[in-house]
């Protein structure tokens, strides 16, 4: 994407608002909720709603982008101007805050799990381990999930699999998440 595309994608998207005129607009992530902000100066109604969305901790600078960073920086400063900010875990909100987000307006709502029933689970975990990997129930499944980032660990989960590994042979190893394959050579 070049910077022209953008521009023209955000004139598009504020005619949109103006058309609908929205009650809520709620962004998902640094730079989403950077233009959600900017697109609710457009909306000409004094009861709209601004959400931020934080589905991120922030453990350390280093891993991150450049213009990440700036995007971090900025939304701290705008942090105090939007109605809530929703995190998605009590460590992710009190990062932020250590980071000099608005804490009055801020909230968690934790990822949430589907309860099942014990037998369920049962016949799923049947499932999975006999029909699927093959592995019975003698075997250890250690799993890792997550997107490839360097902040997600996965290099040191490898690293602790392979000193794991060589005391114990009765151990399968799952890992899943986006760009996490065989072929991924960082």
């Amino acid at each position: 994407n070049n910077i022209f595309s953008i521009i023209k994608s955000f004139i598009k998207l504020i005619f949109i608002i103006r058309e609908f005129k929205p009650e809520v607009i709620q962004g998902w992530m640094y730079h989403a909720n950077i233009l959600a902000y900017i697109s609710s100066l457009f909306i000409y109604k004094k009861n709209n709603r601004l959400i931020w969305n934080i589905r991120h901790t922030l453990n350390s600078f280093d891993s991150e982008k450049l213009t990440t960073l700036w995007i971090v920086k900025l939304s701290a400063l705008l942090s105090n101007r939007v109605d809530k900010i929703v995190y998605n875990s009590r460590e992710s909100r009190k990062s932020h805050l250590k980071h000099y987000f608005s804490s009055g307006n801020s909230m968690v709502i934790h990822n949430g799990f589907v309860r099942i029933s014990k037998d369920n689970v049962n016949k799923m975990r049947y499932q999975i381990r006999n029909e699927n990997w093959k592995v019975g129930n003698s075997m250890i499944v250690i799993g890792h999930l997550g997107r490839f980032h360097k902040i997600k660990g996965h290099i040191f989960f490898i690293k602790c699999m392979c000193n794991i590994l060589k005391n114990f042979q009765n151990i399968k190893i799952v890992m899943a998440g986006n760009n996490v394959c065989k072929n991924n050579q960082d």
